[in-house]
């Protein structure tokens, strides 16, 4: 439950006044700052926060995307940009935005981990019918454990590359990573432990089926 909860709050966090303290990445100027999420994004100026849905802040590189959201509104948190050396680093090149389907991600680890969750709730509640002899749950939790872990390998190349770049590109702009990726390497580390405590017993060969139930 607790890692179905916590990609829950990736999911969502980040484009409401709300949520904008579960960020993936912080913009700050002198003047303005803004807030990243998987779904959009909000700005604060003067004590005062604008948050919108906007699909183009799932693309990459994030170097090039967050100053395309940003520079009709704020052109002056892109001036002075430094160009990095392509020889050096490569990645600075600019590349085709594409979208590496973070919320895909996020959309089948919480189809499988709430699997697991409610195989677990129906155990609980339904004890004398519901058996999981077959080790359902604890595969439903391995299967969230490695989307999970695709999803903070695709979060780090997206964000932690592309905060490095922007604070490369824009001496001026101070960017830095937000709970949100944080987030996901511990709902990582809760599914896969989960899914080692359900599968207990599942190559066991002290029966003659091969395994025992948990």
């Amino acid at each position: 439950m607790v890692g179905f909860i916590l990609i829950l709050l990736c999911l969502v966090g980040g484009f409401t006044s709300s949520s904008q303290g579960l960020h993936f990445a912080k913009i700050q100027g002198s003047n303005v700052t803004a807030t990243f999420g998987l779904l959009g994004y909000c700005t604060e100026q003067a004590s005062h926060i604008t948050c919108q849905r906007d699909d183009a802040v799932k693309l990459m590189p994030f170097m090039e995307t967050v100053p395309n959201i940003l520079n009709d509104t704020y052109p002056n948190l892109f001036t002075d940009s430094e160009t990095p050396d392509a020889d050096v680093y490569p990645e600075s090149v600019a590349q085709p935005n594409h979208d590496p389907r973070i919320m895909a991600a996020c959309i089948l680890c919480l189809i499988c981990g709430g699997a697991a969750m409610a195989i677990g709730i129906c155990k609980i509640v339904f004890y004398t019918r519901v058996q999981d002899e077959s080790y359902t749950r604890g595969f439903c939790a391995l299967g969230a454990a490695v989307v999970a872990l695709l999803l903070v390998a695709e979060t780090t190349v997206m964000y932690s590359n592309g905060i490095d770049f922007l604070n490369m590109m824009y001496p001026n702009l101070q960017a830095t990573a937000g709970p949100g990726m944080i987030l996901v390497g511990i709902a990582f580390m809760v599914f896969f432990l989960s899914s080692m405590a359900y599968l207990q017993g599942c190559f066991s060969n002290n029966d003659d089926e091969g395994y025992e139930m948990l």
